[in-house]
């Protein structure tokens, strides 16, 4: 094993929505991506992608979220036989991405 990545794993929604929502406003979101994140989870993907080997040693819940994370971990070839599965939910990480980008 080249690398071993310990830390933080959750999963990311980003939602894409036409702007920056005023105070008590709702909007609608145009569009949902949802993807594995969180630092250690994605510096190990990263190594992989660079042609090393990699495993994570972290935490994720026994849910639909911590489980979709280390499918795709273990796809992206991730050795994930360190992951911690538990009753706590998976950290979630909650993005409005705006055409702007950071302008409201």
């Amino acid at each position: 094993m080249d690398v071993l990545c310990v830390g933080h794993a959750c999963y990311d929604l980003a939602f894409f929505v036409p702007h920056h929502p005023a105070p008590d406003e709702k909007i609608f979101s145009k569009e949902l991506v949802l993807a594995g994140g969180g630092p250690a989870a994605n510096a190990a993907v990263a190594v992989c992608r660079l042609g090393g080997t990699a495993s994570f040693l972290g935490y994720l819940g026994k849910d639909p979220f911590g489980e979709r994370h280390a499918r795709e971990l273990e796809e992206e070839g991730v050795e994930t036989s360190l992951l911690v599965h538990g009753e706590a939910p998976t950290p979630l990480a909650v993005s409005l991405v705006k055409p702007l980008g950071g302008q409201p």
